[in-house]
């Protein structure tokens, strides 16, 4: 049974570990030996053992145990025997070593051969073979001289006498012959070989083809050649940036030519990039490098300043170069001046947004008058969409009226100095219209016509207006007039009035006299409506809204109106509404004055005149086929007439300003336009039903109100309610608005801490240690929206409360995703009280809430 003994155990790893030899004839009594287990034995009392020495190297241990004592002869003996075991085991492990690496050089790519130090050659592995070509037997016992070219016998020489003096070598790159003749580039590594007694007894050669090699660095260089032949005279930089260290490896030489700075200072300080860059444009420039860090490409503008404060536009791309484990290493980019294009595209977008903010109607047309471009003007004037327009000629919209003489006047005219004059043009819809036209060539940078420039004007308001100059002067003068008289009136109203009082006062209750008193106030009454009348015609009127019956007003003007139709029109009204509605009584009897006016007018004959109010539900069905309706109660007037009527074309005019059907110098064409606007001013809608012949009716859907009147003008209930000490975070980009909301709720004792831009805001919040109560923003900011800002302040302060301010509608903000509905919002713009109140009712929400 065998096993290994670790080097210091047991008496064989003792004496091989000191490497001294161990004899005794009584092993009980030696020291190191009694407690073995073998010495336990019986019949064994002698031992020898001996370490197995090779070149100081200890290789094993060789024992002998025996029952009877060991002569120093057999101990002698047994030490002789040890050193053959060790010989004997040296030559085998060496042997071993040795066809171990014969097979390696013979497996070996590479030409390995050994010779004398002559260069006699003395071996020859397959690799030599493949490489030369020449077989073992044709080669050994010949000169490597054999190998050289015809003009390398010299280097041969050189090289020997190098070997023989004992230096070696490596890697010398050079050129040998094959067999057939052809060359071939090698780098050989030669190592004299030196005996015994370190004379040097022979050559140890390797070489190795580097055909290839060369070749790939021939490419490489090649390439490289290339690339920077390229980098150099492009007008673009190329650039390779390090990701660990940040710094510049390559930056073509266009990069001194536009950023006025040298490539060296860029390599050597990469900060000098970031200074270089316009302040404005630094935070954006940074944001969009830090994508380095996670491997996504690039691709941003920005502006950069010169040493010389030259500013110029950069469009930079960056993509990632990844190493084999997948991480990036190196981003590598172009860089291109687009200032140029930047100033072109400018100019464009000025060009184009003039054509599109003028009210001139502007077409172009090809050659052959096919219509290739119209701006939205045109489009507007027109009644067309663009996809109707675009490749039809001038026809599409030419009065049928326009004589061929003309078109072809025009024609001629607009290909060589231009044309300009009046003419009727066609809309859509049939309708005439007249026109300013101007026409021009577009040339080519040759001077040859590529296209056709008309700009035209519509002049048929400007031509209508001069005809009804004179009759708005005449009601401009009448209004100043009434309104004048209006005015004086009211004083000397005041006055008897005030007097009649005082004496009705100063007069006992049954004097006979207090009658007249009576007749008098009541006559200054009427006489009051009067001067209301003239002062709503004149518009010099100051009118405010009231929550109030409909019924009520008709009530109060049918006297005046009874009058202004005279015996021969017959005037019933009926009023059946209870709800209330929100509007201006004033303005309200202005819209009943114009329709009676507009009913008298048409039924000069005579005929029958009714006006009702009544309360009613429009349904979602009736809002559907009247898109301005909406949904929900309303209070309905209606007044209809029994006059001429009016066709479908009159109809959808009769709002128009300046519109009307009556004869010159009767009409104004304002009374229907007025009434439109003051019923849309209150909330409601105004529709028409008419036939020619049968009559016309006005209806008004004023929507129904909850509110109950409230006196205008009152002051809060408790105005210590509207004050706080609350710390409040504004934010709000428009300075007259923040300077406004500051100066209001510092007044009423806030602490305010006012800010114009979102990043700033979210700053101040992360370094602000007390609480924020209210955070009061603006919907639409730079940068960021005012709800994406808060989201970032109550990462830092939950605990605060949130007010938005636009002068946007709260629907069409939901619509948008800006704001959801609940959040508190106030609407731009918004008194001093409004704004208190709001403030305050959003604060003591959160405190009713926690």
């Amino acid at each position: 049974k065998h096993r290994r003994v670790p080097l210091g155990q047991f008496t064989i790893g003792r004496i091989a570990q000191d490497r001294r030899a161990r004899c005794t004839n009584d092993v009980s009594a030696h020291p190191e030996l009694w407690d073995e287990d073998w010495a336990q034995q019986p019949g064994i009392s002698a031992f020898a053992g001996c370490p197995l020495l090779v070149d100081s190297r200890v290789v094993g241990v060789m024992a002998v145990f025996a029952n009877h004592p060991l002569s120093s002869t057999v101990t002698n003996a047994v030490a002789a025997v040890a050193d053959l075991i060790a010989l004997g085991i040296t030559r085998d492990q060496s042997e071993g070593a040795r066809r171990l690496l014969a097979a390696i050089v013979e497996s070996s790519d590479d030409a390995i051969f050994g010779t004398a130090p002559d260069g006699t050659v003395m071996s020859w592995n397959s690799g030599a073979q493949k490489l030369f070509g020449y077989a073992a037997e044709e080669i050994v016992g010949r000169s490597m001289s054999l190998l050289c070219p015809p003009d390398g016998a010299g280097e041969l020489a050189d090289l020997l006498l190098k070997l023989r003096q004992g230096v070696h070598v490596a890697h010398h790159e050079t050129v040998r012959q094959r067999r057939d003749g052809l060359q071939v580039p090698v780098s050989i590594s030669l190592s004299p070989i030196r005996d015994s007694a370190a004379r040097i007894a022979g050559i140890s050669a390797m070489m190795r083809d580097i055909t290839e090699r060369q070749r790939a660095e021939r490419t490489l260089r090649e390439s490289e050649d290339r690339f920077r032949l390229i980098a150099e005279t492009v007008t673009q930089v190329f650039w390779i940036a390090d990701v660990e260290t940040r710094t510049m490896i390559f930056v073509s030489p266009a990069y001194e030519r536009i950023w006025g700075r040298s490539c060296e200072s860029l390599r050597t300080d990469p900060r000098s990039f970031l200074e270089a860059v316009h302040d404005e444009d630094r935070a954006h420039v940074i944001d969009v490098l830090a994508v380095q860090q996670s491997g996504e490409p690039f691709e941003h503008e920005y502006r950069i300043v010169r040493p010389d404060r030259e500013v110029r536009w950069i469009w930079d791309r960056g993509f990632p170069v990844r190493a084999e484990s997948g991480g990036v290493v190196q981003y590598v980019g172009v860089a291109e001046d687009i200032t140029e294009r930047r100033h072109a595209e400018d100019r464009i977008r000025l060009l184009a947004r003039a054509l599109e903010s003028t009210n001139d109607m502007v077409c172009v047309a090809d050659v052959n008058d096919h219509i290739t471009f119209v701006n939205a003007a045109f489009l507007r004037a027109y009644g067309y969409a663009a996809d109707e327009v675009l490749g039809q000629t001038a026809a599409l919209v030419r009065s049928v009226d326009t004589a061929e003489a003309v078109v072809d006047e025009i024609a001629r005219a607009s290909h060589s100095d231009g044309w300009s004059g009046e003419l009727m043009n066609r809309r859509k819809d049939g309708t005439e219209f007249r026109i300013s036209l101007r026409t021009s060539a577009i040339r080519d940078e040759r001077g040859s016509v590529v296209g056709l420039l008309g700009v035209a004007r519509d002049v048929s308001e400007q031509r209508s207006l001069e005809d009804q100059l004179r009759q708005a002067q005449k009601m401009e003068a009448i209004g100043q007039l009434a309104g004048g008289i209006a005015h004086d009136f009211n004083n000397l109203l005041t006055a008897i009035q005030g007097f009649a009082g005082l004496v009705a006062e100063s007069l006992p209750e049954d004097d006979e006299r207090r009658a007249d008193i009576n007749e008098i106030q009541n006559a200054a009454t009427r006489a009051a409506g009067l001067t209301r009348q003239l002062l709503a015609f004149s518009r010099k009127q100051i009118l405010a809204t009231s929550v109030l019956h409909l019924g009520d007003v008709v009530g109060e003007i049918t006297p005046m109106l009874r009058r202004l139709l005279g015996e021969t029109i017959d005037l019933t009204t009926t009023v059946g509404d209870r709800g209330l509605v929100k509007a201006d009584p004033g303005q309200l009897q202005q819209v009943l004055m114009n329709l009676v006016v507009n009913a008298r007018d048409a039924m000069a004959g005579g005929g029958q005149l009714t006006i009702a109010t009544a309360d009613v539900v429009l349904d979602e069905a009736f809002a559907r086929h009247h898109p301005s309706v909406c949904a929900g109660p309303h209070v309905v007037l209606a007044v209809c007439d029994t006059g001429h009527g009016m066709d479908d074309a009159t109809q959808k005019r009769i709002f128009e300003p300046f519109f009307t059907t009556k004869p010159k110098g009767q009409g104004t064409g304002l009374g229907l336009a007025t009434v439109y606007g003051i019923v849309k001013q209150s909330g409601g809608s105004i529709w028409v039903e008419s036939d020619v012949g049968r009559g016309t009716t006005f209806k008004v859907y004023l929507p129904r109100t909850t509110e109950l009147e409230v006196e205008v003008g009152s002051a809060p209930a408790d105005a210590l309610a509207l004050r706080g000490q609350e710390t409040i975070l504004l934010v709000e980009d428009e300075e007259l608005v923040r300077n406004y909301v500051y100066r209001i709720l510092t007044r009423r004792g806030y602490q305010v801490h006012a800010i114009a831009h979102p990043r700033r805001a979210i700053e101040y919040a992360g370094a602000h240690r007390g609480a924020i109560d209210l955070v009061f923003s603006d919907v639409v900011l730079p940068d960021m929206s005012g709800k994406a800002m808060v989201e970032e302040l109550q990462r830092w302060h939950p605990e605060s409360k949130v007010l938005y301010m636009s002068g946007y509608a709260d629907d069409a903000i939901v619509h948008h995703g800006v704001l959801d509905k609940g959040m508190s919002f106030l609407h731009k713009p918004f008194s001093a009280d409004a704004l208190a109140t709001k403030v305050r009712n959003v604060l003591d929400t959160r405190s009713v809430e926690g």
